[in-house]
């Protein structure tokens, strides 16, 4: 755990390891091998993703098409274009949330969601993000602000996190 006080760092820390900043001096390395990230996206390809304090849902568009935004499955593909496939996302989704135990409608838009429930859909869209990159071995950092929640929705979102992983703290 990374702990401090407001304004240590602890997000900007994060940020870099998620390759949104670029860090001034120092380098990363991954099982001994230095690690260059050009951005978020490599981020992700590299297995590491990260649950920011700010939301970042679209609200008007669903909870599934959210998760796996700039990543839906295609009916037909045309080099890089296609038709979404609307019933394999719906699928997709639906299993992430059984893995997770999140019960919530992959077809509900996320404007008509709670803020707990839109905090729910970043922790799958994390999981989903960097699960895809490397199949099991992925880095999350979550940097949620737990002080307004009450002690029922802190233990949610830490069981959901832990439930998703092993004992050596694979995806399960």
């Amino acid at each position: 755990a990374l702990m401090g006080e407001n304004g240590a760092g602890k997000s900007t820390l994060m940020k870099i390891i998620a390759g949104i900043y670029v860090p001034d001096e120092g380098h990363m390395k991954v099982k001994g091998r230095p690690l260059k990230l050009s951005g978020p996206l490599d981020a992700l390809n590299n297995g590491i993703a990260m649950i920011h304090q700010e939301l970042n849902l679209m609200p008007f568009m669903t909870v599934a098409e959210n998760i796996w935004i700039r990543r839906e499955p295609l009916h037909v593909k045309v080099g890089r274009f296609g038709f979404v496939d609307h019933a394999e996302l719906r699928r997709r989704t639906q299993d992430l949330f059984n893995r997770l135990a999140i019960d919530i409608d992959p077809e509900a838009e996320v404007r008509s969601l709670s803020i707990a429930s839109r905090q729910m859909v970043e922790i799958a869209r994390a999981f989903a993000n960097a699960y895809g990159a490397l199949q099991n071995r992925i880095a999350i950092f979550v940097n949620l602000p737990f002080e307004g929640l009450d002690r029922l929705s802190l233990q949610a979102r830490l069981d959901t996190i832990g439930r998703s992983t092993d004992t050596n703290g694979n995806v399960a």
